[in-house]
């Protein structure tokens, strides 16, 4: 588990299972202990963390890796050249509600597919949800692929700061796609964009 500069967390936490203030933040515990927003009726978690002599930070991903990423990037497809059935398949599935949980099945339909769907915007957020994995090894595929991604909208784009995508590099890419609105255009998402900032001050360690 990383903070948002990256850096493994350490040392312990005390976490309120029920929060009752909008002054709540992730704190050790030599902080937390008598702060206002622990309740005496509420459960908390203690959360006890290796302790170092030294910072350590998310590794990044080198150079190799990211050739033989864009090396696959290289050869995407296009949706029209699959069969028809295929593409009725797929499209279905992009077309659903995205807080609908999708099969096994299913996504190993998207992932298989995720090169032939980089033109379709939409497509993002269920193909990431659909990768085999998120460990360091895949990322540097994961994030090559976002990197040549057909732009997403600013309401595809919001679907990134979800809980489902506790993940650095996909919230800096969603607010860089966000900085093109408007300030008029900006006014339409703020309450969407509110919800997601509230979520992230809540829960600000990322997840790996």
């Amino acid at each position: 588990m990383f903070d948002f500069k990256q850096r493994l967390v350490q040392s312990q936490y005390l976490i309120p299972l029920w929060i009752n203030s909008n002054d709540f933040s992730i704190e050790s515990d030599k902080k937390l202990i008598n702060s206002t927003c622990l309740e005496k009726t509420n459960p908390i978690i203690h959360l006890i963390f290796p302790e170092y002599d030294f910072e350590i930070r998310f590794p990044q991903i080198n150079s190799q890796q990211e050739q033989e990423v864009e090396n696959n990037i290289n050869r995407r497809g296009r949706l029209n050249s699959l069969d028809s059935a295929t593409q009725t398949e797929l499209f279905q599935l992009l077309n659903r509600n995205p807080l609908e949980p999708m099969s096994c099945g299913e996504k190993e339909q998207l992932w298989d597919r995720r090169y032939y769907l980089m033109d379709c915007s939409q497509a993002l957020p269920k193909v990431l949800l659909s990768s085999h994995s998120w460990e360091f090894s895949a990322l540097s595929q994961i994030y090559s692929m976002v990197d040549n991604w057909t732009q997403l909208s600013a309401l595809e784009s919001i679907q990134l700061l979800m809980s489902s995508f506790p993940d650095i590099f996909l919230r800096q890419k969603t607010i860089k796609w966000l900085k093109k609105l408007s300030l008029d255009e900006l006014c339409d998402f703020l309450p969407q964009l509110v919800q997601s900032l509230r979520y992230l001050l809540l829960i600000n360690i990322n997840y790996y």
